[in-house]
């Protein structure tokens, strides 16, 4: 065959590999056990293509040195750049600095593990080619099967596309493949090579798409059986691959660098977690793929040209490639360090500022945590957690830090005292953190800055010995600071750079503005810097970022869009408006609020078991919620809307507490940490009581409540943990969590204790997930079954710990309410599930959207209160928003309304029940009383002018000016 022939039909052969490799792609499947042969032939096909790939790359004629092994590498690192600068311009979530760090240094981090092998491979192919040429044919045969082997044995199964692990491992591969290169070609054997791969290849896929189906074994010993197959050394695999590259090796010498860069390019991307996961995202049809595969081959060439020319032809690229010039890696490294070094000395004060700002950084997030550990994440130590987990945290907290000390030193000029002023800010807001947990559970929130103009109340609640540390503290910071300003002082710049660091550090100070936009590229990329915040827990959320980065993620939170028409003028007509409403209700009404007893009971993950989707339980078990659905029939009762699934257990107690709606406010917000601080009083219904207490029998320091009860105007909490003791403490079987029964008999007590009428709030944690085998004597084990896949670490033995727990609450809601009927004071009893357990898989959200997100909830009124004017049931009661519960209880109990409350009877009465839009996660939708979704523009004009109302009040109390509180708060305050 003549040359040009074979450098064509290499051409041909070359362009055919890389378009497979892109196309796999699009063949991508992800495991299906309904599917297992296709799923593992494609599975066979996706590894060829790598395996294969190696074994050419490794018998490719290029120069066998360092220089290669840089292009390789700067090839690769930038390619992974565009590729990554791409899919985080289209989609910002996708943006991790981590990703940028580990292509920097691939084999610390799996960005892409297949670079990571030929990296590897590339600085290390002269050692390999001195082991091929000093051992014979047949001996370095024998010694590349043994360690094959050897690998194969010892490396474990298990080891997906994913793991960096698997990169290292195709090693093997490139070795066999210079091994293969050097053999004696004979077309006979080519022949018979080929012949023989066809028979490999085809008798796999037959095995895959029968025997897995007509062995059920087979596919009950996975993954084992998918190692065999699809692991990098298998002998299977290596075994196929050389076949083919033998029949084909012909055609090798006539690969050159440009078709060696797309099979490379090829390799490394199709092969990286960020492109795979974005490609995955993309809608399944063969239009948008087949775009996106051909978008990417044409930026993939245009690339590789460029990068060919760049690094042969101009004087930079070739000035980078001579770094890696060198006779052995010692040399190499010896010469980076020089260079490093060099950069480093002429700015080493810029540096050593820097690593002290990091220091700096790491010591404000150990002073905040309690003694070096996580308190609220099994305390776990805090200087691995951030290691490992968040690593950029004190990085971009250091960031701040410097741009603040170019602030400070343009005005100062005083290197030293730039330095200690930043010391002591940071040093002063962690030390202030750490004494506001201590002593009430949260860390300092924006809102409660200016608190620090009542010096001196603040100061007569903190030890004295600790006013005294920090005054020593402060006198040897200013010593240290004149002496070093005196004997070291550093030059600071002209004024021309003091400015441009100034003006850099006012535009960084800008930033955090956003960082709660997610419509702004500075939300990702914060979210970049590991800065994810944990607003269901503040204080762990301090304790892992640190107090700076805590600060800037709860500043600035837009909570709710502003209405149209809001002003000072706009709320008096509404109150005037509702005054004269809540007067028509009362006129027949009988009942006083501040002379009833109101207790709400929020029931952690309450819900009837059998209200999942495809739930059945086997004939002859009994009821889990025998008591409570019997009283539905004769009480107030229906289905409440939660605004969360699996969570969201503080939003719902925000909305039954205070009567306004989370789904007209901005996805994601926290009201407890995000509104309520904002106001130094929040209405609520507890405010109509001359005594308001709460009882929650677990850690009271989550959503901030300690603050919000106070806030609120509570005149008690108790928790774990607080100066009021739990008693009757009890736990079922196994569980973590105190009982039901536990907080009603506290409940109990504390009708007891306080004689006249009060609000309470009762928070239970007894259903609380995780739902592990609890329960010794549990009659729903394999009794009680759901259709639909669960979710990831959830089994049908959950579901049915689950069940159990839901008959104990049953059993401990029938006692209670046996035991109030028995108390001569009226008493209005609110029960309802805050939310679904996540036992199942939230892709099925979508499927059931109202299903699994309506939980049970009835109002009862004891014997007392039905005996003295209190109904049985009111209207519109089969669904229902959590903020109805107010007008529900005021109407059930014929009690007076406020003006707000008449306005959230009109709303219950007028409206459909109000919640989030479950599919878009955000935003407000409507549900009638048949359970079907409602659109906003099919309202009536007077229902629109209800709802704007509403909506201007809420805005009011969650980012406007509170101007209802400004009248004594009368518009909220029950006619008593």
């Amino acid at each position: 065959m003549s040359k040009r022939i074979s450098r064509v039909v290499a051409y041909l052969l070359s362009i055919g590999l890389i378009l497979a490799i892109w196309g796999s792609l699009f063949f991508n499947r992800p495991y299906n056990p309904n599917n297992i042969g296709l799923y593992q032939t494609g599975k066979y096909g996706e590894l060829l293509l790598i395996v294969f790939g190696f074994m050419l790359l490794g018998a490719v004629d290029l120069p066998i040195n360092f220089r290669q092994g840089a292009k390789v590498w700067l090839t690769g690192y930038i390619g992974l750049f565009i590729v990554q600068v791409i899919i985080c311009a289209i989609n910002y979530d996708q943006f991790k600095m981590w990703q940028l760090f580990g292509m920097f240094l691939p084999i610390i981090s799996g960005v892409s593990p297949i670079f990571t092998g030929l990296v590897i491979f590339f600085f290390l192919k002269k050692y390999f080619a001195t082991f091929l040429d000093h051992f014979t044919y047949q001996q370095s045969g024998i010694i590349l099967t043994f360690i094959s082997f050897l690998i194969w044995a010892i490396s474990g199964t298990g080891i997906g596309l994913a793991s960096n692990v698997f990169g290292p491992l195709l090693i093997i591969a490139g070795v066999w493949g210079m091994w293969l290169k050097r053999q004696e070609y004979s077309l006979r054997r080519a022949i018979i090579c080929f012949i023989c791969f066809i028979g490999l290849s085809g008798f796999i896929i037959w095995s895959n798409q029968t025997l897995l189906l007509q062995f059920p074994d087979v596919q009950k010993s996975m993954p084992a059986g998918m190692t065999f197959l699809d692991y990098p050394v298998s002998a299977v695999m290596l075994l196929s691959s050389g076949l083919l590259f033998y029949s084909l090796k012909i055609f090798v010498p006539f690969i050159k660098q440009f078709l060696f860069n797309n099979i490379f390019l090829a390799l490394i991307i199709t092969g990286s977690p960020i492109f795979i996961t974005y490609f995955n995202y993309l809608p399944s049809g063969k239009k948008v793929r087949s775009i996106v595969i051909f978008i990417c081959l044409l930026l993939v060439v245009f690339y590789s040209v460029v990068i060919e020319y760049g690094l042969n032809k101009l004087k930079l690229g070739r000035k980078i490639i001579q770094v890696f010039d060198q006779d052995n890696l010692g040399k190499l490294m010896v010469n980076i360090w020089k260079n490093v070094k060099s950069y480093l000395g002429r700015h080493k004060l810029f540096f050593w500022t820097f690593l002290y700002f990091i220091i700096l950084a790491w010591l404000s997030i150990f002073i905040v945590s309690k003694q070096g550990r996580i308190d609220g994440l099994n305390s776990q130590n805090i200087f691995w957690y951030i290691l490992a987990q968040r690593m950029f945290v004190p990085v971009l907290t250091a960031l701040f830090l410097l741009a603040l000390f170019a602030i400070i030193l343009f005005i100062t000029t005083r290197y030293w005292v730039s330095l200690s002023l930043v010391t002591v800010i940071i040093l002063g807001l962690a030390i202030a953190d750490q004494i506001k947990i201590s002593l009430r559970g949260e860390p300092i929130y924006p809102t409660e800055l200016k608190e620090a103009l009542n010096a001196n109340t603040l100061l007569g609640m903190i030890d004295p010995s600790i006013i005294i540390a920090t005054v020593i503290g402060l006198v040897i910071i200013i010593g240290v600071t004149i002496f070093l300003e005196i004997k070291f002082p550093h030059r600071v710049g002209s004024i021309k750079s003091r400015l441009i660091g100034f003006i850099l550090g006012i535009l960084l100070w800008c930033t955090p503005s956003q960082f709660n936009n997610p419509n702004t590229p500075i939300y990702y990329l914060s979210r970049a810097f590991d800065n994810n915040p944990i607003y269901s827990a503040p204080t762990v959320d301090a304790e892992i970022n640190g107090p700076l980065l805590m600060l800037f993620d709860y500043s600035n939170v837009a909570t709710m869009d502003k209405p149209a028409g809001y002003s000072q003028t706009a709320i008096r007509k509404i109150e005037q408006k509702y005054q004269k409403q809540a007067k028509i209700i009362n006129q027949n009404r009988s009942n006083k609020l501040g002379n009833q007893t109101m207790i709400f009971n929020l029931s952690e993950s309450f819900t009837d078991p059998l209200n999942f989707p495809t739930a059945k339980l086997a004939s002859g078990v009994s009821d889990p919620m025998k008591y409570i659905r019997t009283l539905s029939e004769t009480t107030t009762s229906g289905k409440m809307l939660s605004g969360g699934y699996g969570g969201g257990t503080a939003k719902m107690e925000y909305e039954s507490l205070t009567g306004f709606n989370i789904g007209t406010l901005k996805g994601q917000i926290m009201p407890y940490q995000q509104i309520v601080p904002s106001y130094p009083f929040y209405p609520s219904l507890g405010m109509n009581y001359a005594y308001s207490s709460a009882i929650h029998p677990f850690f009271g320091t989550y959503y901030s409540r300690q603050s919000v009860y106070k806030t609120f105007g509570f005149d008690k909490f108790v928790f774990i943990g607080s100066k009021y003791k739990i008693h009757h403490q009890k736990k079922l079987g196994k569980s973590w969590y105190l009982s039901d029964e536990t907080l009603y008999r506290n409940a109990e007590d504390q009708l007891a204790e306080h004689k006249g009428s009060q609000f309470i709030n009762l928070i239970s944690m007894q259903n609380h997930l995780p739902y592990n085998n609890w329960y010794s004597h549990n009659e729903y084990l394999n009794k009680i079954k759901l259709g639909l896949p669960q979710t990831s670490g959830i089994d049908p033995q959950s579901f049915a710990t689950y069940t159990k727990g839901i008959q104990y609450t049953d059993q401990a809601v029938e006692n209670f309410i046996k035991r109030i009927d028995k108390i001569n004071r009226p008493i209005i009893f609110v029960f309802y599930g805050d939310h679904y357990p996540a036992i199942i898989d939230q892709n099925e959200l979508n499927n059931y959207p109202i299903q699994l997100h309506a939980t049970n909830y009835f109002i009862y009124a004891n014997k007392y209160a039905r005996e003295h004017g209190a109904k049985n049931k009111v209207s519109n009661s089969k669904y229902v928003s959590t903020a109805d519960f107010i007008p529900m209880a005021l109407e059930q109990g014929n009690i007076k309304v406020s003006p707000f409350q008449a306005l959230l009877t009109q709303v219950q009465k007028e409206l459909p029940a109000i919640t989030i839009n479950y599919k878009a996660g955000s935003g407000i939708e409507f549900v009638d009383q048949n359970g079907k979704e409602v659109s906003e523009k099919s309202l009536t004009k007077k229902q629109k002018q209800l709802l704007h109302d509403y909506e201007l009040i809420q805005y009011d109390m969650s980012q406007g000016n509170g101007y209802t509180l400004k009248a004594n708060k009368s518009f909220y305050k029950s006619a008593n």
